[in-house]
């Protein structure tokens, strides 16, 4: 089994404040955002194999969407995409 192959749902949020905990574990100063992550992937029997939840630092968060339905995205800058 691979999870990356099984169906899943993730949810990005930003939180603020940072809960006190989540401040002091990623040494965040004063009163700052982060981003919340929560994962939650279902086998085909309806089953839930994983349930994650992570927090990340505010200032090293990007978050990107694509497909590869045809297009070639090798070498592909997301600055190439602003408009």
């Amino acid at each position: 089994m691979h999870l990356d192959d099984e169906s899943f749902i993730e949810r990005d949020s930003i939180v603020f404040p940072s809960p006190k905990e989540i401040v002091e574990l990623l040494g965040l100063k004063g009163r700052v955002p982060c981003v919340r992550q929560e994962k939650i992937t279902t086998l085909a029997s309806g089953r839930v194999a994983e349930h994650s939840v992570s927090h990340k630092r505010w200032d090293y968060f990007q978050i990107e969407f694509g497909t590869q339905n045809g297009l070639d995205t090798q070498g592909l800058d997301a600055r190439a995409c602003k408009a």
